[in-house]
């Protein structure tokens, strides 16, 4: 059987055409317009690409290059005479592609869901202290270049609160013996609360002047971002952010158009999803904690009333999907239930 195909040699980007006998199998010939005699080989010192519907089939020779033909029945049978995986024929299995077409999905949902959460807590767990040490102060280093200023809070009331705060907190079991709790300004952040890795807690003054420096609301709000610290949450979401893009790289390698468009949007709202369930988890562990500090469940409810009120409360669909908090509404309906 004669056909005609292209010849990639080795070492070289060009191609040229070539004449292909494929005679009684395994053996074959490769026969260039420059060379006189044909060159006699045999398919077991070469590498041959599965069937694929009609893309041409690729034969990578030793020490030759690359020989490509067209795809054609007779060509096929011949070339998959030995034992290999017959990749068309699961083609056109159509229970296999109806599986396939159930399968793909569940296995990322499980991995998405269940997988790279887990390996992300496991990752967490093991950061030495001294890298999260340094990557606290980098943040926070940062956000002073950035949106942060320095507090116009007087000292007197720092010192006052800061101390009654570390009070409360030696009566608590946690994990982490050095909370070191700041105030500052920020136009970016407006009234907000956040924790870093390594235990440092940031107050912002607008915060502070929103709950009208009223200890209970403020503590409720500390004891939530202890809860942060304690689950390790911040290291964990890098670990997940991390994974999550190295996974949707793996899957989806670097392509353009939709599937970049998916890869952005897969990233944005999975993300969101899993800062959705730390914020239960911290919510839920400053509800567990309010008692032991003389305070009930309700005033934590009062701290997401006194937000609603500043910041509204979205409830379609589409903005809980995509918002990194739970919604204020089912935060505060969870606090009363803590009651």
């Amino acid at each position: 059987m004669q056909i005609t195909g292209k010849l990639y040699s080795q070492g070289s980007s060009a191609c040229e055409d070539v004449i292909v006998n494929l005679g009684e199998y395994p053996a074959f010939s490769i026969n260039t317009q420059d060379a006189g005699e044909p060159q006699k080989l045999t398919i077991d010192n070469a590498t041959v690409s599965p069937k694929l519907g009609s893309v041409p089939r690729e034969i990578a020779i030793d020490n030759i290059g690359l020989l490509v033909i067209d795809s054609e029945p007779s060509v096929d049978a011949w070339l998959d005479r030995r034992d290999t995986v017959k990749i068309h024929k699961y083609e056109k299995n159509n229970k296999l592609v109806f599986l396939s077409i159930l399968a793909v999905p569940l296995m990322l949902y499980g991995l998405f869901k269940f997988l790279l959460p887990a390996t992300a807590v496991a990752f967490a767990a093991w950061v030495p202290d001294g890298a999260v040490r340094i990557a606290s102060n980098h943040t926070l280093i940062a956000l002073e270049k950035t949106v942060l200023e320095p507090t116009t809070l007087s000292n007197d009331y720092q010192h006052e609160v800061t101390q009654y705060w570390h009070d409360l907190i030696d009566q608590l079991d946690t994990e982490n013996e050095h909370f070191n709790i700041l105030f500052y300004k920020s136009n970016t952040f407006g009234p907000n609360a956040f924790a870093l890795p390594d235990g440092t807690i940031v107050f912002t003054q607008e915060l502070v002047e929103l709950f009208e420096r009223d200890r209970g609301l403020l503590t409720a709000v500390l004891l939530h971002e202890i809860g942060h610290v304690e689950y390790n949450h911040s290291m964990r979401l890098i670990a997940e952010t991390l994974i999550t893009s190295l996974a949707l790289s793996y899957f989806f390698g670097d392509v353009s158009g939709l599937f970049e468009l998916f890869g952005g949007a897969s990233t944005t709202i999975i993300q969101n999803q899993y800062t959705q369930e730390l914020e239960w988890e911290a919510d839920n562990y400053a509800l567990a904690q309010m008692r032991n500090v003389g305070l009930e469940p309700q005033t934590f409810a009062d701290v997401m009333v006194k937000l609603a009120e500043e910041y509204g409360e979205g409830g379609s669909t589409l903005e809980a999907l995509l918002s990194t908090h739970p919604s204020l509404k089912a935060r505060i309906e969870n606090a009363q239930q803590a009651e």
